[in-house]
């Protein structure tokens, strides 16, 4: 998200309650209360870089699964619940696993665990099943490299800071 020079330093929580509400609809209300208008563009920022490290990790195996299985989501991890995109996944506390999802899946998925963003250069293809487990710190930065750590060693996947073309909510005055 980058905001105008001259917008507010404050933090900001959006809440969207209407069923099937969109990232139209946030945009909407962004413009209405605010008076600024989104785009979405492509900009250079910091991410967490994601490359393979250890090949053959234990924690991350090739999926068997023909198809996707249907299932839902768990509450849990340091920074919230995980999310259900695609085919099975489940979280709760220091722990996190997968069946048949793809690495941008497995990171979106991973994502509320940290600040930045994380840029899949792995080049891994497929579907795969994930185990992960991590002691659950009291939370903030011992939190996050918490599970940083148990990406690492159970999955083989590092994450480094670095920078990269990400797409970004922009957000302009109304002229």
């Amino acid at each position: 998200l980058a905001l105008p020079a001259d917008a507010p330093t404050d933090q900001f929580d959006a809440l969207l309650t209407v069923p099937g509400g969109s990232k139209a609809m946030l945009q909407e209300e962004i413009r209405k209360q605010f008076g600024l208008v989104p785009s979405r563009e492509m900009r250079e920022g910091d991410v967490l870089v994601v490359k393979v490290k250890t090949p053959d990790a234990p924690g991350l195996k090739v999926s068997d699964q023909k198809h996707a299985s249907p299932g839902g989501g768990g509450r849990g991890g340091s920074r919230g619940g995980s999310r259900m995109v695609g085919s099975r996944a489940q979280s709760s506390g220091g722990e996190f696993s997968s069946q048949h999802q793809s690495i941008a899946i497995l990171l979106l998925n991973l994502q509320n665990h940290f600040d930045l963003p994380l840029y899949d250069e792995t080049g891994l293809t497929g579907k795969y099943d994930v185990s992960l487990r991590w002691p659950v710190p009291a939370g903030g930065t011992a939190a996050r490299e918490a599970v940083q750590a148990a990406i690492l060693e159970q999955l083989g996947l590092e994450l480094t800071p670095g920078r990269a073309q990400i797409e970004m909510l922009v957000l302009h005055k109304e002229q």
